[in-house]
C-alpha cells in the first residue's frame, strides 16, 4: 500500500510538473508575442508619424512687392509640406536682421531661410547658425560663403545684368548716355547685376555711363535721384535700375519732366506693379523673377536639406527679360 501510494504521489507531481512547464510556456510565448506586436505597432506609429519642422525666415523686405509676393509663395508652400514657419521683418536693417537670427537660433529652429542684406554683414550670424547645427539656406542674395551656407536659391546675376545691358545697347543701337540706379551697397545681386551690365555695355564705345548712385531700393530713391541725373544730363537716353521700385521711382521723375517717350527705363525683379508699368508702356523693360515660384523653390529646398536630400548650390531660379510685346503674348501664371 506504501508503493500504491508513493507510486500516486509520484504520478500526482508529475501531473502538476507538465501543468507548470505548460502554464509557463504559454505564459513565456504570450509576452513574447506581446513585445513583437508593440515592437511592430512602434515601428509603424515611428513611420507614420512626420516631424514638424520650423523653419526661420528672415527676408530683407517686408514692403518690397518682389518680397511680398516671395513671401507669399514661401507660406503657402510651408503650409502643404506641414512646415511651421517663424518670420522676422527686418526692412533692409542690418542690425535688425542678425539680432532677428540670433533670436532664431536661440528658439532653435531647425532651418533658416535668409536673404542676407549686406555681404560682409550677414557673417556673422550665420557663423552662429553653423556652430549650432542649424543650416542657413540664402535666397535671393547671397555670402558666396558655401562653407557656412548651405546653399543659395537664385539667378546668375551677373550674367541677368549682362543680358540687360546687352537688351539695352541693342534698343540703343549702340549709342547713347546712361544712368545706373545701382541699388543698396554691399548686397550681392546689386554688385553682381552691375558688374555684368557694365560687361555688356562696354562692347559699345558710344555708349557712355554718365552717372550711377547705390541706395535703397524704395520707389523714393529712384524718384530723387532720377530728377538728379536729369538735372547733370539733359540729353539722357536710358535708366537701368536695380529692382521695379527704382524704376517706378524713375518713371515719376521722367513723366513729371516730360520725357517719358524718350527715356528708356530698365526694371529689375517683374514683380506685380514692375509689370503693369511694362504692361502701360511706361518701364520699358524688367527681368521678371518670378518672385512667387522664388519662394515656393526656396521654402521646397529647405524642406529637402531637412529632409538629408542633396541639393545643388546654386539651386537656379529662371529668369525672363519682357517688354510689352513679349508681356501680350506670355501666360501672366508664367511670371508668378
Amino acid at each position: 500500500m506504501y508503493r500504491i501510494k508513493r507510486k500516486g504521489y509520484f504520478i500526482i507531481l508529475c501531473i502538476l510538473g507538465i501543468f507548470l512547464i505548460t502554464l509557463m510556456a504559454g505564459c513565456s510565448s504570450g509576452k513574447t508575442s506581446g513585445e513583437t506586436k508593440t515592437s511592430s505597432e512602434a515601428k509603424t506609429s515611428s513611420e507614420n508619424e512626420k516631424k514638424t519642422y520650423t523653419v526661420g525666415v528672415v527676408l530683407a523686405s517686408s514692403t518690397n512687392p518682389l518680397y511680398v509676393s516671395m513671401n507669399k509663395g514661401i507660406e503657402d508652400k510651408a503650409k502643404e509640406l506641414g512646415l511651421n514657419l517663424r518670420s522676422i521683418v527686418v526692412d533692409n536693417d542690418q542690425t535688425r536682421q542678425s539680432n532677428g537670427i540670433q533670436d532664431l537660433i536661440t528658439a532653435q529652429v531647425d532651418a533658416l531661410l535668409v536673404s542676407p542684406i549686406t555681404v560682409e554683414g550677414g557673417v556673422p550670424a550665420y557663423e552662429r547658425a553653423k556652430e549650432a547645427g542649424i543650416p542657413v539656406i540664402s535666397i535671393a542674395r547671397t555670402l558666396r560663403r558655401p562653407d557656412i551656407e548651405t546653399t543659395f536659391v537664385g539667378m546668375d546675376n551677373k550674367m541677368d545684368g549682362f543680358k540687360t545691358g546687352e537688351w539695352l545697347a541693342n534698343k540703343l543701337n549702340g549709342k547713347g548716355k546712361i544712368a545706373m540706379l545701382k541699388g543698396m551697397a554691399g548686397a550681392s545681386f546689386t554688385m553682381d547685376l552691375e558688374a555684368g551690365f557694365k560687361e555688356a555695355v562696354s562692347k559699345y564705345p558710344d555708349i557712355k555711363i554718365v552717372g550711377e548712385v547705390n541706395s535703397a531700393i524704395t520707389k523714393e530713391q529712384g524718384l530723387n535721384n532720377t530728377e538728379n541725373f536729369l538735372t547733370a544730363n539733359p540729353e539722357l537716353d536710358a535708366i537701368y535700375a536695380a529692382n521695379d521700385e527704382l524704376a517706378l521711382g524713375a518713371i515719376q521723375a521722367v513723366e513729371a519732366a516730360g520725357r517719358l517717350d524718350e527715356i528708356i527705363i530698365t526694371g529689375y525683379g517683374g514683380t506685380p506693379p514692375g509689370l503693369e508699368s511694362v504692361k502701360e508702356g511706361k518701364i520699358t523693360a524688367t527681368t521678371s523673377l518670378r518672385p512667387y515660384g522664388w519662394g515656393i523653390l526656396g521654402i521646397q529646398t529647405v524642406f529637402d536639406v531637412l529632409n538629408g536630400k542633396t541639393v545643388p548650390n546654386p539651386v537656379d531660379h529662371k529668369t525672363k527679360i519682357v517688354d510689352q510685346e513679349i508681356l501680350k503674348n506670355t501666360n501672366p501664371d508664367e511670371l508668378k
